[in-house]
């Protein structure tokens, strides 16, 4: 599954204010439109985050790994959201420490495509070892700057 098929212009979002984690899940989840995600999406977000929580600590700043259940998704998409500051997520590998994020990236996966899940994430968790990488993304003047970043 190529990474630049899951991703297009109105699935970027630059710079956005949000007031906690649950907010930054309803501003990612508007980026997806009916056709792509269920009624419920950012519910199934939020409910699948507290469960099993997505926050990243690499360096320079934390990242956030969203997703909903592949029942709720109609077209397999991804959703970037920067953060114009922090928000905290709960840590995937220790739930009880919380990590600073500025980067959101949102995976969508239907239940018919969920075998590239791994893929996709494996794809992504490799690109954010790159501190290079991600200033690039959160400072990024454009959504089509984003797109050039995650195609190449």
């Amino acid at each position: 599954m190529d990474i630049d098929q899951l991703l297009k212009s109105h699935h970027v979002a630059l710079g956005v204010k949000a007031r906690d984690w649950r907010d930054v899940l309803e501003k990612l989840a508007s980026l997806f439109t009916s056709e792509e995600v269920a009624n419920n999406f950012a519910d199934r977000l939020i409910a699948r985050e507290e469960q099993y929580p997505t926050g990243l600590s690499v360096k320079p700043f934390g990242v956030a790994l969203p997703h909903a259940d592949p029942g709720v998704v109609k077209k397999s998409s991804l959703g970037i959201l920067t953060l114009s500051d922090p928000v905290y997520f709960r840590e995937m590998a220790n739930p009880d420490n919380e990590v600073p994020v500025r980067l959101v990236i949102g995976i969508a996966i239907t239940e018919s495509e969920k075998e590239h899940h791994v893929g996709v994430l494996s794809w992504i968790v490799q690109r954010i070892q790159d501190e290079d990488w991600l200033e690039r993304i959160v400072k990024a003047g454009s959504k089509e700057e984003v797109l050039h970043l995650f195609s190449e």
